[in-house]
Order: C-alpha cells, then sequence, then structure tokens
C-alpha cells in the first residue's frame, strides 16, 4: 500500500456503470472493509446537507463523543449517526481501521457523489487524510445512452418510480424520462470529472468505463492504481444487472444522444478517441 498503508476508496459513479460490482469484489478482498453497507450517501453539498439535517432532527440518534463507541451502536444507529454529523462519517471509518488492524483499504462507493461540487470533494478529502487516509477515487462511466436505458429497465423491474412503470412499452419510457433529473443529473460525467480533477492529483483519480471493466486489462489498471490484487475478480458475475429484452429504435437511440452532446464532446475532449471505440451511441453525435 502506498503511504501510511491507510487507503479510502471514493467511488463516485456513475449511477448503472459497475460500481455495485466493483464494490462487491472489493468487499470480497481480505485486505479490504467496506463496513456495513454500499452507500453512506453522507458525503453532501452544504444545501443538501441543511435540508438532511433538518429531516433527521427530531429522530432519536446516537451520539457517541469518541469513535471507539461506534461498536455498541447498530448499523440503523451507525447510520443515522454518519448522516446527521458529517464529521461522524469520517470517524466511523478510523474506527473501522483501527479495530481491524490486518485491513488495508475501506471506503464508500456512491453514484449520488457524482453531483458534488469541488468545494465538497476537497472537504471531504481534507477530512479523510486528517485521519490517517490516502484518497484514492475511482469514476466508471457508461455510453450515455446505454446508461440511462439501463435505469430506464432497471426501474421497470424493481417498480421504484411509478410513471416509468405505467408507460406501455419501454421504448416509451425511455422517450419519456431519459430528460428527467433522476436520469440526467447523475449522467454529466464531463461536469463529474471538472469537479474530481480541481480537488484531487491525477495520481489520486482512476477514470474507467463499464464497457471495459471486467476486462483483465482494466483490473490490472485498477490492482496498480489501489495497490490491491483483484485478479481473482469474478469477471463473469454481474451485481444489479438489467439484460436487455427488448432493442430500441435508432431514432430514439439518436435522440437521446443529443440531448447528451455535451457529455460525449466533453468526455472526448478528456479521453480521446477511446469514447469513440467505447461509446457506440457516439457515432450519432461524431459521424463515426
Amino acid at each position: 500500500m502506498t503511504g501510511n498503508g491507510k487507503t479510502f476508496i471514493l467511488g463516485v459513479g456513475a449511477q448503472k456503470c459497475g460500481t455495485s460490482w466493483l464494490h462487491h469484489q472489493l468487499q470480497q478482498h481480505p485486505l479490504v472493509d467496506m463496513g456495513f453497507c454500499k452507500e453512506y450517501r453522507a458525503l453532501r453539498d452544504r444545501r443538501w446537507r441543511e435540508q438532511l439535517q433538518q429531516q433527521l432532527q427530531h429522530r432519536s440518534l446516537d451520539r457517541p463523543s469518541a469513535s471507539e463507541q461506534f461498536g455498541h451502536l447498530d448499523d440503523a444507529a451507525k447510520h443515522r449517526l454518519i448522516l446527521h454529523n458529517e464529521r461522524a462519517y469520517y470517524r466511523y471509518f478510523q474506527w473501522l481501521m483501527n479495530h481491524h488492524p490486518q485491513i488495508k483499504a475501506t471506503g464508500d462507493m456512491s453514484p449520488h457523489y457524482s453531483n458534488l461540487s469541488r468545494q465538497t470533494f476537497k472537504r471531504a478529502k481534507r477530512h479523510l487524510n486528517k485521519q490517517g487516509f490516502t484518497v484514492k477515487v475511482i469514476f466508471l462511466m457508461r455510453d450515455p445512452v446505454e446508461r440511462v436505458w439501463s435505469q430506464v429497465r432497471m426501474l421497470r423491474t424493481n417498480g421504484k418510480m411509478a410513471s416509468v412503470n405505467q408507460c406501455s412499452s419501454e421504448e416509451e419510457a425511455l422517450a419519456l424520462h431519459y430528460r428527467h433529473p433522476r436520469f440526467s443529473t447523475k449522467g454529466q460525467y464531463h461536469l463529474t470529472l471538472q469537479a474530481l480533477r480541481s480537488a484531487f492529483p491525477a495520481d489520486a483519480l482512476h477514470c474507467g468505463f463499464y464497457e471495459s471493466l471486467f476486462e483483465q486489462a482494466s483490473l490490472i489498471k485498477l490492482s496498480t492504481f489501489l495497490d490491491l490484487d483483484l485478479h481473482s475478480a469474478k469477471t463473469n458475475e454481474r451485481i444489479n444487472a438489467s439484460p436487455k429484452t427488448k432493442l430500441i429504435s435508432e431514432a430514439l437511440q439518436a435522440e437521446i444522444a443529443s440531448h447528451y452532446r455535451d457529455v460525449y464532446t466533453g468526455c472526448l475532449r478528456h479521453f480521446g478517441e477511446e469514447i469513440l471505440e467505447r461509446w457506440p451511441s457516439s457515432r450519432f453525435i461524431f459521424n463515426t
């Protein structure tokens, strides 16, 4: 491991881009403990943090005065505390590492973090550094058309968005919702990249693509970046997958791609021709 041997893996998305699979593989690693849940959702910009605290202010909260007291709380109480007080979030991971000295890395992976501001990322880095962590950030992306299409399939399966399930077909649901903030805000990769690159040094940021995530070359890069051996990761395993059952029209794919034009062009500037190779819907933007 690098530095003092304590690494915090901060996964910032994007949604439907393989973060659940990667979290699962990391949690199986003998030198990694990601704690009691995948998405703590504790890092928030100031406005959202204030709203959350207002929602929680009437709840009964356990407030340990020292990090060691986390051991006396159940997972639900830990989460309430972490959501109410961001400083408890940082103390929790310090406590986790202190009580499991054989562990070399911990972390938090949530696509919700892809919307955070540069200031919030800098604040998180500062506090984690104070706890003795070296912060390593992972940002996974996926062809925007494919990503939003996958999100529609997931919602039609789990029934968590009524308006999606009320549509007579997958194509209708996609056509009516791809502009919806629930879909579009977590797919603005170029903006997330700007915030990340202004908050973290280049060697602390790993950007990857869902389309190549399960390839051996990608695992080698991740292993090197995290200083962890991930070669035994189960590349045939899928977590929270939403397989395609029907195709959607080329016209709708082109329409969605046009809506996300800034994402395609911004990522082309960041990553060059790899975007053209990895993202099939880029052909609608660049006429390749």
